[in-house]
């Protein structure tokens, strides 16, 4: 449910109680005192049922399943603040549905918000889920972000500017290229096309603008083909998405943070989904934060979350069909939840 003195819980609650989730069957993880008393505040006309393990859930409508590890003090907690006690708890809720996912309990994860200041207020040296998961599971990870037919990826993630150049490299941005070429449970496309943005303007004007195209991008791109893979670029990022470019490609790839999801926002804020590539299980994201501004308000958009669960659901089906296309041996004994 992410940090509990954002809008978290209160996004989950409404999308469970939506209607939207009929291709899925949610179980939270997070805290009951948290969102029994969001659930009073919104007025829904739900009961929630605390459960020990994923197989004492119980999939009624109208039922919500919580599997609280505990650590929320509700006398303790102040919407909209951060505090140390939520960044440990939202910590530990990622710890429990990875574990959960690794051991084939669930099919898929999906994370609300948690607050980046809150975990290291807890002592925890992470800049997000994506950081976290990519330890727990000791792998390289990509983050994309999907909203209809538009995929848009990340060499680096949540980094200050100043750290961007130093952190791009040419086996950093060919890594990159190959998760997003092999996850095909996530873009359904066998050979999908790639577009990579440069990093500085008019992609460095032949070195006067930097060099980093040169000695970084261009020979990763080089590499990138040699494999096989689809990709073109580098291309000035100021202009490609306002000539409509981005819809010749399957997946763009931009250099950092802001130069890909200011256009990305703009184009699909709140209704997108937030895919970690290169983890052993499914994981998807709302795409915005913990919006502590309206917190404990009641009036958060539940859009985000809802097409979160729903890829959620459409890449565990994707994998199942795939397992089973491949193996019908592969598929036994996996769950439905």
């Amino acid at each position: 449910m992410g940090d509990a003195a954002g809008i978290g819980p209160e996004v989950c609650l409404k999308a469970i109680a939506s209607g939207k989730l009929c291709s899925c069957r949610p179980i939270v993880i997070g805290a009951a005192n948290v969102l029994r008393k969001t659930m009073q505040s919104l007025r829904l006309k739900m009961s929630l049922v605390p459960i020990k393990s994923v197989d004492e859930a119980n999939f009624k409508k109208e039922t919500l399943n919580v599997l609280d590890p505990k650590g929320i003090q509700l006398n303790k907690l102040l919407p909209g603040k951060v505090s140390a006690m939520c960044g440990q708890a939202s910590a530990n809720y990622v710890r429990i549905a990875a574990r959960l996912a690794a051991d084939g309990k669930v099919d898929a994860i999906t994370t609300a918000p948690l607050s980046k200041e809150a975990v290291h207020a807890a002592g925890l040296k992470y800049n997000g889920h994506t950081e976290l998961l990519s330890e727990i599971f000791r792998t390289k990870v990509v983050m994309m972000f999907i909203a209809g037919n538009l995929r848009l990826a990340l060499v680096t993630r949540h980094l200050p500017i100043s750290r961007v150049s130093r952190a791009i490299t040419k086996s950093r941005i060919l890594e990159t290229l190959r998760i997003i070429h092999n996850a095909t449970n996530v873009h359904s496309l066998s050979e999908p096309s790639i577009a990579v943005l440069s990093l500085n303007p008019h992609s460095g004007e032949g070195g006067i603008l930097g060099n980093d195209e040169e000695r970084k991008i261009v020979p990763a791109i080089e590499a990138a083909h040699k494999s096989g893979i689809k990709v073109e670029g580098p291309f000035p990022a100021d202009g490609f998405f306002g000539s409509g470019r981005q819809k010749s490609f399957d997946v763009i790839v931009a250099m950092y943070h802001d130069q890909g999801l200011i256009p990305y926002k703009m184009t699909a804020f709140c209704r997108g989904v937030n895919v970690t590539l290169g983890l052993p299980i499914i994981r998807t994201s709302v795409d915005h934060g913990t919006a502590y501004d309206i917190a404990g308000r009641g009036i958060a958009n539940e859009r985000g979350m809802v097409e979160a669960l729903r890829f959620a659901s459409l890449m565990a089906r994707r994998k199942r069909q795939f397992l089973l296309s491949s193996s019908p041996a592969a598929t036994e004994g996996l769950p439905g939840k």
